[in-house]
Order: structure tokens, then sequence, then C-alpha cells
């Protein structure tokens, strides 16, 4: 660095003497126009900015009375003085953060705690009230606050457009004293805030006065400024050796005139050589800029003797302007590293984001005073005006590849790129493109859909990162598959469980894959059928594990039983809700489960249950059995034509086997030399007296029953009412008909029915127990 030094001011005392555009070996470009004027100008800030769209609750200040602590979190411990590093007074919330400012911006505290060492222990919120900035240029910070590698976010300024909201950030205005007591501001990240005011406004500091140094900081909130010097990171960085190193930024920065996307305004436009000349190092941008006057990707004005080295931006860089192409003032200037540079160094830096600007633009830096712009190359969609730097036609490929800095055609071992120390390339970072060294490191995994929630994780640059699993994120019907470096899944991939060492930030999206359930068909008493389908979440029915091939509409096979008939697959076995239709139709979407499931063929008896509307009853057929004597009319008719009636089916009958005889399309049973009519057989179910009617349908459930009755066929009369529950099967109950009647002549109290509770309770069965065909009736 002092030999950048050295020769800076070589060149500066020999630029005096050259003409306009001349230029030194080595690749140096030479500049001078015959003017600077900065067009700060006016104006309002931003919509998207509007500290009133985005402002705390509370109304008041962090340092109105009652809102900052009375004392820091280690104040008063023995020894405690914040004299040294070592006795630094400790800052672990909103409220003691709130009086370090308060104490500061007050003369009567002022110059007792300024000049003091201070360390935040956590992160801080500031959310709920609008912050003071710390420091005035009155009653400025001179210390040194180390933040530990914490983050304050939530942090609110107030804005305005006059110079009462000037000195806005964290910090307001620091000023140190010496090369020896310098003011310093360190480990520290600004993030989910909104810093505005009308000038001198950065995301860390406002203004950083002479014997400064911002180390290790950065930038994640928007920082807008009603008129100049407004940065990143930094306002404005004045006078002698102000050191901003190691800092980024990576929200959008909108402003006046020296607008950067890490300082506003770095030094001053003063001629003469100073002997120590502030510098701007290995910092990086990547928001937006936007100003009216100089405006720059990394410094929107570099004053007199800055050295800007090792910097990057990617963000686009934007000057708001009316000046016509042609017009003969130049004016400010828009540049991918550096808007305008006052005899200034610019070396081994390099911009890919797009530059525009109504006038006068580049990649590099858009206009200045014999400012010296060697070894730096751009991308993105600038514009070589002047000739500032150095673009590459295929700067994409070639600035990926560490050989392309070894060529000697474009870069000067004087100031090598330094791949050792300084710059690394890292494929998964950056696009490709060279990364700085040494920073703390952020990798985000951000969940890649909805919201996009974000989870961010904090660590050394140095420390080898294990890739997180797939829990970190939840979505219905979907699961994390990996981790790739782009929303679209075309970056680089990564698993959990992958190690990551490369020292750079890393930003990885989850790729979600629909999940594939298996969907087991149950046929519940029946057989046959398809046994197994699959859904792919909110895809479709597949008839194989992988979920390949063309969708499923409906199922290829049904299962079969006898004496009933198919009703569909159901989500229960006896009630559920309905999956597949009795014809093999798929009726939902395929989004109903996001698990292995089995549904249950439900089956309907060919004989059904009836309701009498009349009398409020349950009636259900069973079969035929004999029943009902014949008159002796036709008692005599089919006694004489018996033998030669065609046989009919084979009954059962009070423990008989009988075989029925046809007789005018009716079947006949003879018993003890009497003859039957067989007729269907119904069950009157009457309901436990606390119950009502109307329980139930026939195609759902029945209400559990007080008694179960034989009912004549003929008559409709009740042959025997019985008392309790039957503890009879129904073939029993057939079983137990007597010869002289066709009733029921065995039932008692019973305390279940199958497995349900009978015992005074309401409750239901399947009614397929009553509505069998007589072939069946065994089964129960």
């Amino acid at each position: 660095m002092k030999r950048i030094k050295n020769m800076k001011r070589f060149l500066i005392c020999l630029f005096s003497f050259l003409f306009i555009g001349c230029s030194i070996a080595g690749g140096a470009v030479l500049l001078s126009n015959s003017s600077y004027s900065d067009n700060t100008g006016g104006g309002s800030s931003n919509d998207e900015n509007n500290v009133e769209q985005n402002a705390p609750t509370n109304t008041d200040l962090w340092t109105a009375s009652g809102n900052y602590a009375t004392a820091f979190d280690n104040e008063g411990e023995a020894g405690i003085d914040g004299s040294t590093e070592e006795k630094a007074y400790e800052i672990r919330t909103a409220e003691q953060l709130a009086l370090l400012a308060y104490r500061i911006n007050t003369s009567s505290t002022n110059s007792t705690y300024k000049s003091l060492y201070y360390v935040q222990t956590a992160d801080i919120d500031l959310s709920l009230h609008y912050w003071d900035a710390i420091g005035t240029s009155s009653y400025y910070f001179s210390g040194a606050y180390d933040g530990g590698n914490f983050t304050i976010s939530g942090l609110y300024t107030q804005a305005g457009s006059s110079s009462t909201y000037s000195y806005q950030g964290l910090f307001g205005y620091v000023r140190g004293q010496s090369e020896t007591n310098m003011a310093t501001i360190k480990n520290l990240g600004i993030i989910d805030s909104n810093i505005q005011g009308y000038q001198y406004v950065g995301g860390v500091v406002g203004e950083a006065y002479s014997y400064s140094t911002i180390t290790n900081c950065y930038n994640t909130g928007n920082v807008t400024g009603n008129s100049s010097y407004v940065g990143g990171v930094v306002g404005y960085a004045n006078d002698e050796f102000c050191a901003i190193a190691k800092c980024f930024n990576t929200s959008s920065v909108t402003g006046g005139g020296c607008v950067g996307g890490v300082v506003g305004n770095v030094g001053s436009d003063s001629v003469g050589v100073i002997s120590d000349p502030s510098t701007v190092t290995n910092c990086y941008n990547t928001g937006a800029v936007n100003g009216r006057g100089d405006t720059g990707g990394i410094v929107g004005y570099a004053g007199d003797s800055i050295e800007i080295t090792n910097c990057y931006n990617t963000g686009n860089v934007t000057r708001r302007t009316s000046r016509a192409i042609g017009d003969p003032y130049v004016g400010p200037g828009c540049g991918g590293i550096v808007g305008y540079g006052y005899h200034s160094l610019i070396i081994n830096c390099y911009n890919t984001g797009s530059v525009t600007e109504g006038y006068q633009f580049d990649g590099v830096m858009g206009s200045g005073n014999f400012a010296y712009i060697n070894y730096c190359y751009y991308g993105g969609n600038c514009t070589l005006t002047v000739g500032h730097g150095t673009k590459d036609e295929n700067l994409i490929a070639n600035a990926k590849s560490s050989s392309w800095y070894q060529d000697s055609s474009k870069w000067d071992s004087e100031y090598p790129w330094d791949f050792v120390e300084v710059w690394s390339l890292v494929p998964s970072a950056n696009d490709g493109y060279p990364i700085l060294q040494g920073f703390s490191v952020n990798i985000t995994y951000n969940s890649n859909f909805g919201e996009n929630e974000t989870i961010t994780e904090q660590v050394p640059s140095e420390q080898e990162i294990v890739i997180a699993g797939y829990d970190l994120f939840t979505r219905v019907g979907y699961e994390i598959s990996h981790w790739n470096t782009k929303p679209d899944g075309t970056g680089l991939n990564f698993y959990a469980g992958d190690t990551y060492s490369e020292g750079a930030g890393l930003t990885l999206y989850a790729i979600w894959e629909a999940g594939i359930y298996s969907i087991t068909l149950d046929a519940n008493g029946g057989s046959g059928g398809t046994q197994e389908i699959w859904v792919k979440y909110g895809n479709g029915f597949y008839a194989n594990s992988s979920a390949t091939g063309s969708p499923i509409t409906s199922l290829t096979s049904l299962p079969t039983r006898e004496g009933y008939t198919f009703n569909g697959f159901y989500t229960s076995a006896t009630s559920g809700s309905r999956i597949i239709d009795s014809t093999g139709k798929i009726v939902v979407s395929n989004t109903f489960t996001t698990a292995d499931v089995i549904l249950y063929a439900q089956w309907v008896a060919n004989n059904t249950a009836k309701y009498d509307s009349e009398g409020g009853y349950w009636y259900v057929e069973a079969g035929k059995m004999p029943q009902s004597k014949v008159s002796d009319s036709l008692k005599t008719t089919l006694s004489s034509n018996w033998t030669s009636l065609s046989t009919g089916d084979i009954y059962y009958f009070a423990g008989m086997t009988l075989t029925a005889k046809v007789y005018n399309s009716k079947e006949y049973c003879e018993y003890n030399e009497e003859y039957y009519l067989v007729e269907p057989i119904r069950w009157r179910l009457e309901y436990s007296s606390n119950q009502t009617s109307g329980y139930g349908t026939t195609d759902d459930t029945l209400a559990i029953m007080a008694t179960i009755v034989y009912v004549d066929q003929f008559s409709d009369v009740e042959l025997n009412a019985g008392a309790g529950y039957s503890s009879l099967s129904v073939t029993g109950l057939l079983n137990n008909i007597t010869e002289t009647g066709c009733f029921v002549t065995e039932t008692k109290n019973m305390p279940t029915f199958g497995s349900t509770s009978l015992n005074g309770t309401p409750a239901s069965v399947s009614s397929n127990i009553f509505v069998a065909s007589y072939d069946d009736l065994s089964n129960f």
C-alpha cells in the first residue's frame, strides 16, 4: 500500500504538467475534465423507502425520556470503566444502545463517554422507536464500538428536507483524534432497516470525519438521502485517514449528489498532497444505486488522494439526469466503481452491474480529473465513453478463470490480482466472478416457495460449513430433495451433510419434489381387484410407485363379494369419505393425502333396509323362509300335485332342511303335513326409549334397537315382542321358529351387540348385518 501511495503522489505532481488525455505506460489512463460541480438538487425520497410507510408504532425517539436504559449491561462492575478494550462497556439491549446515543449526544455527558470502548454482546432490535443516531457534528463519537459480529435490526430514522435530518445511520457523526487515537466501528451488521435523512446518510455511519476506521461492517437495509452524501455503509468519509475496509452493502441506496453503494463521498476536492489519504479497500456492493449527482457502485465521489483498491460491484448503477447528450458541460459522472474521481487511484476493481446515465457514464468510473485507473475491468450493460478501464468481449467466460488475471497484456505485474490472500474464485458464489476473502460469511437457505422464507447463518469465512438437512422448511405434500444455488435448480447442487469451505457467502434454494404416497386398497371382505395405486401430490394418480407414465383416473379392476354390490373405496371400513366411487372412478383431487393411506371397500347387500314412514320403524328383508299357512283349498291343490311340481330352493326352518316346490311361480314348503308360502323375512327394529325416530339412512347405519321383532308377512301383527335384546344370531332366530307359529320364541337381555355397547346408550351398527341374503345368514 505504501508503494501505491508514493506512486500516486508522484502522479499527482506529474499531472499538473500534463496535457488533457495523456497516458502513462502500464495501462494507466489519465483523465482530465475542465470543471466539476456537484449537482445535488432537492426532491423527495422514493415511496418504497418512505419512512411513514415503514415506521415504528411508537413515533418517539429511543433517546426520549424513559426509553433508554440507566446503565450499560456491566456498568458498575469492578474494573469496568470503558477505558480499554478489556474494560469495555457491554451493550446487550436496545435500551442500552439508546443509552449510548443519549450520552454521546448530550453535552453534559459527551466528553465523559465519547472516547471509550464499547462491545455489543447480542443481536439488537430497534423497531420499537425511531432511532436517534449516535453522534452529531457538535457532539461526536470518537471511541471504539465492536459489534461482536452481531446485528442491529429495525433501525428506522426520521427524514425531512432540511439539515435537521442530516447525519443519519446507526452512528451519525464519528471523528477520531489522531492516528494513535482512532474512532473505530467494526464487526457489525445492519439488517431489516430503513435509514433515511437529508444528507450525510449511511447504513452504519452518516459521516466519518478524519481518523476514523470502519471495518468488517455491512448493511442490508434501504438507505435514502434527500440530498447529498449517501452511502450503503458510510455517507461521507471526510478529510484525512478515513479507512473503510472489508465492508459491503446489499440493499438499495438512493440520494441526490455523491451516492455510492458503499460510500457516498470519500475525501475532499482540495488540491495538494494529503499526508494521510483516505482509503476504501476490500469492499463490495450488490444493491441498486440511484443518484442525481455523482453516482458509483462503490463510491459516488472520490476526492483528492483517495485510494480505492480490491473492490467490486454487481448492483445496477443509475444516475437520474436531464442533461442532453452533447452538452459541453460534463458535470457529474456515473460509474460501476466510482462516479467521479478527483486525483484518485482505482486499482484492481471490477464491475458487472449495468451503468445507466443521461450523459457520461462508464463501467469503472464515469468522469473525473486526473484519476489513475489501472487493472480494472467491467461487464454488464455499460458503454465505454472515455476509455476508463478494460472491457473484454468474452468477459463472462474469461473473468471466471484465474489464468485471465495472469495475462501480461492486460495486467501489469506491479499490481497483481492477489488470489492468495485477497481474492478467490468460487463457482458457487457471485456467479463465478472473484470474491473477497476474509469476510464473516452468510449461508442463507431460501424456502423457494410462497413468501420465500429464509434462514441465515453467519460463520467465519475460514470455517467449514456443513450443509443443513431438509427439515428447515415444510410444505404440504412436498419434500426437499436437495439444495441448489439457483431457484430454478439450474445452478450447483448441494445435499444435506455436504461440506463447503470456499470462504464465500452462499445462498441455497430448496428444490422441492412432490411426495409420492401409496394407496392400499383393502377389499374388506371381498376379493380381487386392484390392490394398490400411488398418488403424486399435486400431480396425479399412478399405477406404479415411481409415479411415471400417464396418470390414471380410475381403477383397472374392482373387487367382488358374493351377495353384495361394491359401493366404492372409503377412508374407513364402515364410514369415512369416499375416494373412489362404485364404478372405480377416482373422485378426489390429487392433494387429498400427504401420507400413505389405506382405503376400504364398502359393500351394499343385495337386499336393503327399508323405512316405514307411517310407523317410523325400520324393516329388514333377510332372504326368504316358509311362513303363513296356506288356505285349505290351496292345501288340497298342493297336496294332490306335490310330487309333480318343479323343485325350488332349499330353505332352513326350525332346524329342518326343506326343499321348496314351485306353484304358479311361487315357492311352497311342506312341514308336518302343512304347507307354507315362502316369503321374504321382515324384522322390525324398535329404537331404545331414549332415542327418537329418524336415525340413520338406508345406505348408512341403523340405530341400536330395543327389541328384535318378527312380523307376520300377511297381517303385520307382532307375533312376539319379546323383551330386551336377542342374543341369537340371525340363523339362530330362524331355527327357533316353531311349528306352532312363525315367531321368535327366545329373547333375553344382552349387554353388547357385537362390539357395540348397548347399556341404554344410543349407538350405531352397520346395517349390513341385518340385510344379508338368506344364504349368508350363517356368517352372522
